[in-house]
């Protein structure tokens, strides 16, 4: 099975939180949404959205 990790950071925040998850590729993004969620001890009260930045990872 594959599966993707991600380095999830948050911004403004001092100290600084972050996490790295490893998802399997399958998960879609509402699961992404709650996998993160829990991550970092949210309660879904924050709207989501993803994009896809076509720049990061090429050089």
């Amino acid at each position: 099975m594959k599966a993707y990790q991600f380095l999830v950071t948050l911004n403004y925040v001092k100290p600084k939180v972050w996490r790295r998850i490893i998802v399997p590729e399958t998960l879609d993004f509402y699961d992404l949404h709650s996998i993160i969620q829990t991550s970092v001890g949210w309660t879904n009260s924050h709207l989501f959205n993803f994009s896809i930045d076509d720049s990061i990872g090429r050089r």
